[in-house]
């Protein structure tokens, strides 16, 4: 019992230095490679996300907020045509830079629907992450269609959770104000 513990708990501290690193030059508005650092932040949130140990909340997240600020950064670059984001989307886009910015716009979709999927005994942080999550969800439909758009807003207004409701709640909002979308009126109430 005590090594699935000792396997489950990893130094933060060290984690948060390396990270700090990482994103360095992105604030600092150095060149870098945007698409590159997003892959890089979501490998660690994925290592991460069912360890245990001191200040993992903390740095956690930190680290979904530069991941939505790197990838608000990077889509600024494109144009998008508001098309379905899935694998076939990638497969058909010609240009070599959009399709970059589809693959990794692919990948915060699979980040955020991993986030929902995840369960893990006594998180205290769930709430917060789905919330984050659903920011970057949002940021994806600034430019995107996808399946099921509505049904992680569902999940999380469904939560009985006052804070990730109300920051869904925000979400939507900001969504119907910046695209003009029609928001399903189960979803404003």
């Amino acid at each position: 019992m005590e090594n699935k513990i000792l396997e489950k708990t990893i130094d933060f501290e060290k984690i948060g230095d390396q990270l700090s690193i990482s994103i360095g030059p992105f604030f600092r508005e150095e060149p870098c490679d945007l698409a590159k650092l997003i892959k890089e932040l979501i490998q660690l949130e994925r290592k991460i996300i069912d360890k245990r140990g001191k200040n993992k909340n903390f740095l956690e997240k930190n680290l979904l907020f530069y991941i939505h600020s790197v990838y608000d950064s990077f889509i600024d670059d494109y144009e998008f045509d508001y098309e379905l984001l899935e694998e076939s989307l990638i497969e058909n886009t010609k240009n070599k830079d959009l399709k970059q910015a589809n693959k990794v716009s692919l990948e915060i979709l699979n980040l955020v629907k991993f986030i929902f999927d995840f369960k893990l005994e006594r998180d205290n942080f769930s709430n917060l992450r789905k919330g984050l999550a659903i920011t970057l969800l949002t940021c994806l439909l600034f430019e995107y269609e996808i399946d099921g758009e509505f049904d992680y807003y569902r999940i999380a207004l469904s939560s009985g959770k006052s804070q990730l409701v109300y920051d869904t709640t925000e979400e939507l909002k900001l969504l119907q104000r910046v695209t003009e979308r029609e928001i399903p009126n189960d979803l404003l109430k």
